[in-house]
């Protein structure tokens, strides 16, 4: 998580976004599992690929998780949802 984080502060967009996908797909738990998926969504918009900036959006709410992630990331997915951030066309 750490490493990924890494490259995208360095402005290497596509293998930070690779190296998120890859730890979503190892099966995190959450809330880890929706930070992922937030600079997922982070990376894709730099990409300009809204298609799937707006999958894993919705993937957060639709899963966000107990806790204080239970309100954050469905509330996150609708601002960003409602103003266009990512585009869900």
């Amino acid at each position: 998580f750490r490493q990924a984080r890494e490259l995208l502060i360095a402005g290497d967009v596509a293998a930070a976004q690779g190296q998120f996908e890859a730890l979503m797909a190892e099966g995190l738990r959450q809330p880890t599992l929706n930070w992922a998926r937030f600079h997922v969504a982070v990376c894709a918009l730099e990409r300009a690929d809204e298609k799937t900036a707006a999958q894993v959006v919705m993937q957060m709410r639709d899963d966000p998780g107990t806790g204080e992630a239970a309100t954050f990331f469905p509330g996150l997915a609708a601002t960003w949802l409602k103003n266009g951030a990512p585009n869900s066309n």
